[in-house]
């Protein structure tokens, strides 16, 4: 068998056996120039993502009775809007189980004649409160309330459940990235002995 046989017509006729390859490395540029643009792209989203969220910084989280306060800072360019405090809530009871509960965070002080639920751009240690909210799940009727702690650990009390695992996160939303949450304290609580938050707290804070 001649070897002419084995080749494709194309590249027996070099007009087109030209065409082809130039369709061939055409392709190859323009994948090459997508995947460029595509990559230039994403730098530039995350390089305004930067230029345009804000940066919290948290001066430090205490306790009023059942509620919480924190000082707030924004150091960012843009505001963080829609201030939470969530909290996470884990335990062994026959009769309720733990969730996840959030509450909107207020500025103590008001702001053109307002508490606000968010923090601009450059504000240096401005004061947020809120109820410190525990969600338990009701194992027999499905129900899931959100309370004040004391309310909440008194229930759980009744029930039997003397200690559960609580973490405090604060949930911020704003510019490009989105929602943001930063852990603000965490700890393993014997509720049985305590009425109010501000107990359980001043036991693990110095």
């Amino acid at each position: 068998m001649a070897i002419a046989e084995l080749l494709p017509s194309w590249m027996l006729n070099p007009p087109e056996a030209i065409s082809v390859w130039a369709d061939i490395l055409l392709s190859a540029l323009l994948i090459a120039l997508y995947e460029g643009q595509r990559r230039i792209s994403k730098r530039q989203t995350e390089i305004m993502a930067q230029d345009h969220e804000p940066d919290l910084r948290v001066g430090g989280l205490r306790a009023d009775g059942d509620s919480v306060k924190v000082n707030l800072t924004n150091l960012g360019n843009e505001a963080a809007k829609d201030l939470k405090i969530v909290t996470k809530t884990e335990f062994s009871g026959e009769r309720y189980s733990g969730g996840v509960a959030s509450w909107p965070l207020r500025s103590d002080d008001s702001v053109n004649g307002e508490r606000v639920n968010f923090i601009e751009p450059d504000v240096v240690r401005r004061e947020y409160s809120c109820i410190l909210p525990i969600k338990i799940r009701d194992l027999e009727t499905g129900e899931e309330p959100i309370g004040e702690f004391r309310g909440q650990c008194s229930r759980l009390v009744d029930s039997g459940v003397l200690e559960l695992s609580l973490e405090i996160l604060l949930l911020a939303d704003g510019g490009v990235g989105g929602a943001t949450a930063e852990s603000l304290w965490q700890q393993e609580i014997t509720i049985g002995e305590y009425q109010e938050f501000e107990e359980v707290y001043s036991r693990f804070v110095v």
